[in-house]
């Protein structure tokens, strides 16, 4: 069973760009990689940038000299369902607000990681104590 997730951006405009991301998604590997990999504004809409994720890792882009696909795919690269699996409609999704609809809720505004589980009015900052 898959811990999914999604991952926020409070853009330039003051929306919020959202991505799923299907496996991993509890604090100690997604939380970790997002605080470690993607800590400035730039990163995260890069990341948002590959749409729905199947896994989210510290790589967002595949050597371009090596077969990267769903079902073989590089060590510690993303895999994106529409880069990776050939799938339509995966782009972020832009909203005026965020909601609670998966199991972890990420959201980088301010150059600040932050996570929600149950109400986006719970949101606790991500720190590495709370990501090991």
């Amino acid at each position: 069973m898959s811990t999914r997730s999604s991952i926020s951006l409070k853009n330039s405009e003051g929306q919020f760009e959202t991505i799923y991301c299907h496996s991993d998604g509890y604090l100690e590997h997604n939380g970790r990689i997002l605080l470690e990999y993607y800590t400035t504004y730039e990163d995260v809409k890069r990341l948002m940038e590959l749409g729905d994720l199947s896994l989210l890792a510290k790589n967002l882009y595949p050597d371009p000299a090596v077969m990267h696909r769903f079902g073989n795919e590089q060590d510690g690269v993303c895999v994106a369902y529409g880069r990776d699996r050939r799938e339509v409609g995966t782009e972020a999704q832009i909203t005026t607000t965020i909601g609670c609809e998966q199991e972890y809720n990420y959201v980088f505004q301010d150059g600040v990681w932050s996570y929600f589980t149950d109400s986006v009015n719970n949101k606790t900052t991500l720190t590495p104590e709370n990501v090991m």
